[in-house]
């Protein structure tokens, strides 16, 4: 139970206004049950920022200002509490993910199920078909005529429904091309429904009993949505389809966390919610919109200009989008102004004590929160007084970001927030362009003025306009000549498919273990190639094989390890298998792919082996041998392409008996004489740059500090990450254009018939292909070495890159070895093709940096930690002069305040993640150096603001030691701030110095696991009571820590037992410690 208390004293309680209820009816004589939304707007223009009502029993509070919403919503004791509309859609939908009460387990288990469906790549993918619907409206508008008045509601409302059929449910309603008397009898049903949940929601429930025709009515709409959505449920199981939509992930989906599937009767209630919440709300928005446009022509030929120079009288295009600010801009103004959803309600719980809003008004116990969106999005304290105005400018991303927190909220809040706002997003974001491209709009009635109807949610009430064709705009489908994302991003199909012929190509399932997402890609990957072939193939977390191994398919394993143990998402799996009796997968065939790193070289491919093992131990077979990628060569992706070329196709074509082909699986580059497009890679959302400073003074490796402020709904975990997608500065693209002789304006256009990241089919300049997609300073392979070796003109180069490889097998450092950039300006290659030598280059990734903070201090504010990279010229006199600098730290070190960064959370690893206190807290001993401090600097802030906010009292908290590694008392970073944070929150520090050991503080610790050893008698002391360890640094701080681990052990043992240890004893111990009380992350 949490207790809350108020921050400052409360000199005195104040009573809660409102108006005085009647005895048995309350205040329903207070609220139009037509529009109660208005009325509770209307009461607090009179009561104030807070007011009481009774409704039925209960007695319901209203808030309306900003503080008081703020002050809620940022009190993790408030959840979402289904209330009017949405609780008599209950009656409906039951405990979908609008509806549900936050216990019931339906909601989180479909919760976790579907957002995955609604993903930003999976958005993405969805362009073609929101295009295709959008289309569809402009035809219909066309073919209307300019004099006919348009019920914009209505046709918008048909929009977003067959947008949501198509995009979410591969169904087609076609809304849009019935006439407006005989609308489908879906529409009519949905608007039935609306009208008597609404009616319902402000009467009593024996008044609601009594109204038979209106319920038999209610009963019959709701039967037939039922039917429909079995019948489209009933369809996709009768005629399974590879699309990756929400009927997929409603019907074939598991829970993660648990494994379960959604039962029927929660696939028909989700199925049916995302018909009634997407339908009415995309819809309302942009009828909204287009009301306020119309009434303000600056913006509206503000928003017309931006459309007309993003994209002209050329098809809208996907890469269109992310250029529409002010399109973006107007949307969110409209939502402001115009919440198509305009209350939100909560309710307290797991609550003892008085709970007080404001420091003055105290509730009657866990009463229902009402929270009126049209006062917060108008409250001049963060509006201004021009709050009434449509101002588009407010909401552009910079303005946007600036926001306090908890002002904009017309998609909910927190948990059960809209998990398709994106997908609304991006469907207005067309819809909006494809209409402005085409028409100008005009009032039908020049004297119109906004009113509002609302049922499930508001709308426009009676609005209609005339669209008439814009001057010299062509009025042919706009679908011609469209480029689609999933176009775009589609590698050419095989030159040579050797299955072409095959009937009955077994299906291919591919399994991936992945934490950070690697093998995820190259599952994907391989999925794309092989329904390129034919083959019906699909990919999916590890951990849903348990269990579904079966004859007749080809179950390929694509996994990774972390520190030796199952990804998160392949552990269920593992002990599965490791339990199954022999011979029990008789008849099953597999192949098995592992990526790791050699540098690991105990734990190095530890998991693939083991699933390779284990599956040949209970009777499957290989047909093939067992693949790995190794992350110490550089480009793993590379590595995978090269391995379906030479070992998996030829095995899987053997297996169907057919002669394996030769696939030119090669890049493709030509320069061509074409407009450019811009083609980023798109990833994360955009944080703002709040703060950004240096730590240290070092020349070599100086630390610096920032600090960002994350989106809404974008909140991060302690101990989680940042993925930073870099760019190539531009000296850089310069010296790989000179190396490759193109030009900055070259226009090239990329084919290949393997899989690829690059952006294939699509005209692009050299200058962003270099910039964008292609990483120029990543170390050449040993085979990328041993090529461009052979073509080699010169013999003097030709040794020196022998010497190069030499020189890395003996020191096994893979640092040592130049960039391939660095070997074309340094040697001449000769004979090797443009497009062979981009082929080489590995694509550009998201480098992934520790988060350094606590999200207790601020959920959406977090910072950053890390070394500026500067690696020194190569002992090779050829390559002596370069230094390679790291491209993402050295483009952090380079923002300023205010700078955007393109970011994503990502949640940490739960290995790497402590229990701080409560069931399973243990003490934490926590070894770092240098920038690997990041993480535990906030673990410190989450332990100290755990004690300061009087979450948990400090005996409650388990102590813990953290061991800093510096290379003099000059590098101590942060240490006032974690000195002041240790001593409240029960952490000892110990540090180390590498260039100065005489210094008192280190003890005379030159290494941090020095320091380590020398605790050891306070280290084994927390050991015993269960400590678990802790490691952020290089591999060789890992591997030094390590060894004193292991040493303690033995000098415990031999005092305690006075025995002596084998090799094998000790590495026992350690495999334990490793899996259970050990993790390590490396950078």
């Amino acid at each position: 139970m949490a207790t809350h208390n108020v921050a400052v004293a409360v000199d005195k309680r104040e009573s809660i206004p409102g108006p005085s209820p009647l005895p048995l009816l309350g205040n329903i004589r207070d609220i139009d049950v037509k529009n109660t939304v208005r009325s509770l707007n209307e009461l607090a223009d009179s009561y104030g920022p807070i007011y009481r009502l009774k409704l039925g029993v209960a007695n319901v509070i209203i808030i309306s200002s900003y503080g008081l919403i703020n002050e809620v919503l940022s009190r993790k004791e408030f959840i979402k509490y289904p209330v009017g509309t949405v609780m008599r859609m209950r009656d409906v939908i039951h405990d979908s993910l609008i509806t549900a009460f936050h216990h019931e387990e339906n909601w989180a288990i479909a919760h976790r199920t579907l957002v995955p469906a609604f993903g930003p790549l999976a958005i993405k993918q969805m362009f073609g078909e929101m295009h295709d619907i959008g289309s569809q409206l402009v035809q219909k508008w066309i073919h209307s005529g300019p004099s006919t008045a348009i019920d914009v509601a209505a046709d918008l409302q048909s929009l977003a429904l067959d947008t949501l059929a198509l995009c979410a449910m591969d169904t087609r309603f076609n809304s849009l091309s019935r006439d407006a008397d005989e609308p489908h009898k879906l529409v009519n049903a949905l608007n039935g429904i609306f009208s008597e949940v609404t009616v319902r929601a402000a009467r009593p429930a024996w008044f609601t009993k009594l109204q038979w025709s209106a319920n038999r009515k209610f009963d019959e709409n709701n039967a037939f949505l039922r039917k429909l959505a079995h019948e489209v449920i009933s369809h996709r199981r009768a005629n399974p389809s590879q699309k990756k939509d929400l009927l997929n992930a409603l019907v074939n989906g598991k829970d993660p966390a648990t494994g379960n599937s959604l039962t029927d009767d929660c696939i028909i209630n989700n199925m049916m919610a995302f018909l009634i919440a997407g339908s009415e709300t995309t819809g309302n928005l942009l009828a909204f919109l287009l009301y306020y446009l119309m009434a303000n022509p600056k913006e509206y030929a503000t928003l017309r200009e931006e459309i007309d120079r993003v994209v002209g009288g050329d098809p809208l295009a996907p890469e269109h989008l992310n250029k529409l600010p002010y399109t973006k801009a107007c949307l969110r103004e409209a939502l402001r102004l115009q919440p198509t959803v305009p209350v939100l309600a909560v309710k307290p719980v797991d609550v003892d004590g008085p709970i007080v809003l404001g420091h003055k008004w105290e509730l009657d116990g866990p009463q229902t929160i009402l929270i009126l969106l049209h006062h917060l999005h108008r409250d001049a304290s963060v509006w201004g007084e021009n709050a009434e105005d449509f101002n588009p400018e407010r909401m552009l991303d910079k303005n946007f970001a600036k926001l306090p927190p908890n002002a904009w909220k017309p998609f909910g809040n927190g948990q059960r927030s809209c998990i398709g706002n994106e997908f609304a997003f991006q469907e207005a974001t067309i819809a909006v362009a494809l209409l402005f491209q085409k028409f100008d709009f005009s009032f039908a009635d020049p004297d119109y003025k906004l009113t509002i109807k609302q049922a499930a949610s508001i709308k426009p009430a009676n609005l209609f306009v005339h669209a008439k064709l814009r001057p010299g705009v062509d009025a042919l489908p706009t679908t011609q000549g469209v480029v689609h994302e999933d176009t775009i991003r589609k590698p050419t199909p095989a030159t040579d498919n050797v299955f072409s012929g095959v009937n009955d190509l077994k299906p291919i399932i591919i399994y991936y273990g992945s934490n950070m997402g690697t093998s995820m890609e190259l599952a994907n990957n391989l999925a794309k190639s092989a329904i390129q072939r034919g083959f019906q193939c699909t990919a999916a977390a590890l951990d849903e094989a348990t269990g579904s191994l079966r004859p007749g398919v080809l179950s390929v394993f694509i996994s990774s390890s972390y520190d030796g143990q199952p990804t998160s998402n392949g552990a269920k799996f593992i002990d599965w298998i490791s339990a199954l009796s022999p011979n029990s997968l008789t008849g099953v065939e597999f192949v098995v792919f592992g990526c790791g790193n050699r540098e690991w070289r105990d734990t190095f491919q530890r998991i693939p082996n083991l699933i390779f093992a284990l599956l040949e131990k209970h009777g499957a077979k290989s047909i093939a041998a067992k693949g790995s990628a190794d992350a110490a060569e550089g480009d793993v992706l590379a590595q995978f392409v090269t391995w379906q070329a030479s070992e998996f196709w030829p095995c899987v074509a053997n297996l169907h008996g057919v002669t394996p082909g030769t696939t030119d699986e090669a890049l493709r580059v030509a320069v061509v004489h074409q407009k450019p497009t811009f083609q980023p890679i798109q990833t994360g959302v955009s944080a703002i740059v709040k703060k950004v400073y240096q730590l240290t003074d070092d020349e070599v490796r100086p630390k610096y500090h920032l600090e960002l402020e994350l989106p809404e709904r974008h909140n991060y975990e302690v101990g989680g990450y940042l993925e930073i997608l870099p760019r190539n500065p531009l000296e850089l693209v310069k010296r790989a254009l000179r190396a490759l002789g193109l030009k900055e304006d070259d226009v090239l256009e990329l084919a290949s018939s393997a899989s690829t990241p690059l952006p294939t089919g699509v005209p692009l300049l050299a200058k962003d292909l270099l910039s964008h997609h292609l990483d120029l300073n990543q170390p050449a392979t040993v085979k990328q070495l041993e090529l461009l070796r052979d073509y080699c003109e010169v013999a003097e180069d030709k040794q020196a890159l022998d010497s190069i490889l030499e020189e890395g097998n003996r020191t096994n450092v893979l640092t040592r070895r130049p960039s391939l950039l660095q070997i074309l300006e340094a040697v001449k290659i000769g004979n090797l093709p443009m497009s062979a030598l981009i082929g080489l280059l590995p694509p550009l990734k998201p480098r992934s940096y520790s988060i350094s903070s606590s999200p207790l201090s601020s959920p959406s504010r977090c910072t950053l930690t890390w070394s500026v990279l500067q690696h020194p010229g190569l002992s090779h006199p050829r390559f002596s002069q370069i230094i390679t600098y790291g491209l993402a730290s050295n483009l952090l070190s380079a923002l300023k305040e205010g700078d955007t960064l393109s970011v994503t959370v990502k949640p940490s690893h739960a290995a790497f993640r402590p229990v701080f206190y409560g069931p399973g807290a243990t003490p934490v001993i926590m070894v770092c150096a240098g920038a690997g401090l990041a993480p535990f600097r906030g673990f410190l802030q989450h332990r100290f603001e755990l004690l300061r906010q009087g979450s948990v009292l400090e005996t409650k908290m388990p102590p813990a030691m953290l061991f800093v590694g510096c290379r003099s008392p000059a590098d101590k970073i942060y240490a006032d701030t974690l000195r002041e944070w240790a001593l409240a929150a029960r952490v000892n520090i110990f540090y180390a110095f590498s260039q100065d050991t005489e210094n008192t503080e280190s003890a005379g610790c030159k290494y941090v696991q020095d320091r380590l050893w020398l605790e050891r008698v306070r280290v084994m002391d927390l050991w015993e009571q269960g400590a678990r360890m802790f490691v952020c640094g290089s591999r060789l701080v890992n591997e030094g820590v390590k060894g004193v681990l292991k040493r303690m052990y033995v000098e415990g043992v031999q005092k305690q037992k006075g025995q002596d240890l084998t090799e094998a004893q000790i590495e026992e111990w350690w495999a334990s410690t490793r899996r259970h009380r050990y993790a390590v992350d490396i950078f």
